[in-house]
């Protein structure tokens, strides 16, 4: 069966694939190179982050780039069940543990030049294993070794552990679900991120009828559409 998810690898041609292409034009025009580390975050659940976690990362595989999408959602994360990939060891096993080399964590998917860190066991302390020095420092760790690190995180209100990781990175994008997300929500988890520290790249307004829009703004931050390939409902 084909993994609906994975659109840009299985449906190249389609008009999602090229609205993830145009994004990561986007981000490397506004960055000019300069950002590598890159954190997806929403203001509340089910707004679709995973999936353009995943599609962004093989997008940016697709131009030959070494790409390694981290799974920074100890909670709920599913990034193991997108690229089939077993999450017996993972992050929260590797920020527990630290006799636990990083590169028994890491795992080759199927798609070229993109690898994964998936979350590992469901933790009873997931924000306190994120704001470690041991989180800290493998993302310098993997800055070094990739040309673009992806971190799949928990949504931005009501826990903090995406907020901790955002003083982490070069750039935090925000992902809203079109005619769902509260404009509220989406300005109260951009004053949270930048409250800490964290920048903001923009805003994905996700789940859009591309046949009627292609582009916009949204408030101050430019967003950039996307379909959700799965239209199913679903914790994302």
């Amino acid at each position: 069966m084909v993994n609906s998810n994975l659109i840009v690898n299985n449906e190249p041609k389609s008009h999602t694939a090229e609205s993830f292409k145009t994004l990561r034009t986007n981000i490397e025009f506004t960055s000019m190179g300069k950002t590598r580390i890159i954190l997806i975050t929403s203001s509340m659940m089910g707004e679709g982050k995973s999936f353009i976690s995943t599609n962004l990362a093989i997008a940016f595989a697709q131009q030959d780039k070494k790409v390694l999408l981290i799974d920074t959602d100890l909670r709920r994360g599913v990034q193991h069940n997108n690229l089939d990939i077993k999450n017996d060891m993972g992050l929260s096993n590797y920020l527990a543990n630290p006799k636990l080399d990083l590169n028994r964590i890491v795992n080759a998917t199927q798609i070229k030049n993109l690898y994964i860190i998936t979350r590992g066991d469901v933790p009873p302390n997931p924000s306190e294993l994120l704001s470690t020095d041991r989180m800290k420092n493998l993302i310098e760790t993997v800055r070094e070794d990739y040309d673009i690190v992806i971190l799949d995180a928990p949504p931005a209100l009501g826990i903090t552990d995406s907020l901790i990781l955002t003083t982490f990175v070069d750039t935090t994008i925000i992902v809203s679900a079109y005619k769902k997300t509260k404009r509220d929500d989406l300005k109260h988890a951009q004053k949270a991120i930048e409250t800490v520290g964290g920048k903001i790249g923009g805003v994905i307004l996700n789940q859009v009828d591309m046949k009627k829009d292609t582009y916009g703004y949204y408030g101050r931050y430019s967003y950039y559409y996307a379909e959700d390939g799965e239209k199913k409902k679903k914790k994302c």
